[in-house]
């Protein structure tokens, strides 16, 4: 459901922008980078809806890259004016920065993780522990991600992950013993599931969306 409202969100967006720039601003900007900007405009309601404000950096900044030498015409100066390496940088900076000035932005630098699983920025690996598991979520944002399950004897089946992973590596272990059902929502992402297939396994549910990221699901 969420991956049509992604979608329909976009071809409106689309369809809106092809109209103001053929009827009213005429400058001729190729339709692929019309979609890609609306992409980015997707993404920067999204980050608003769920309030990771220093994200919108990013956003901002690929929009910036789209359409700086539209801006420099305006401006009248020449087409490159700042390198976009600089510009991806300073998006960096920006988005680590008001992370800190935000007391609710937990930007801390550590490599296991319980709670609630979420880590942006850097390195998650979450352990879920199988004597009373029944669902779980994991969030990692433009990160990288690893999920392992222990006391595997103590499950009794029929649990569910639900993931979400944003321009990000995740990677989720599941024992060999198990049966997997994904329901996993990919948003220009990739998802390889190497598991094997067992019948009379012990079932594990993973639903979840995949932006812009690589998921792994494989068997150990």
């Amino acid at each position: 459901m969420k991956s049509k409202f992604f979608w329909g969100l976009a071809l409106v967006l689309l369809a809106f922008f092809i109209i103001l720039n053929s009827a009213f601003f005429r400058l001729d900007i190729p339709v692929l980078r019309l979609f890609l900007a609306t992409l980015c405009v997707v993404w920067l309601i999204k980050i608003i809806a769920r309030r990771h404000f220093p994200f919108l950096f990013f956003p901002l900044a690929f929009l910036f890259m789209l359409f700086e030498k539209y801006i420099a015409g305006w401006l009248g100066i020449a087409e490159n004016i700042i390198s976009n390496w600089i510009v991806l940088l300073c998006a960096l900076l920006l988005c680590v920065g008001t992370g800190f000035m935000f007391s609710g932005f937990d930007f801390h630098n550590v490599n296991i993780v319980f709670g609630d699983g979420r880590k942006r920025l850097t390195s998650l690996v979450k352990y879920i522990d199988c004597t009373d598991f029944a669902d779980d979520k994991v969030e990692v944002d433009i990160g990288r991600g690893e999920v392992f399950f222990e006391n595997t004897d103590g499950y009794e089946g029929g649990g569910t992950l639900y993931i979400d992973n944003n321009m990000s590596r995740l990677t989720i272990n599941v024992p060999a013993s198990w049966k997997v059902i994904c329901n996993i929502e990919s948003n220009m992402g990739h998802t390889d599931i190497h598991v094997k297939k067992n019948s009379g396994g012990k079932l594990l549910y993973i639903n979840g969306e995949n932006n812009m990221g690589h998921i792994i699901i494989k068997s150990v």
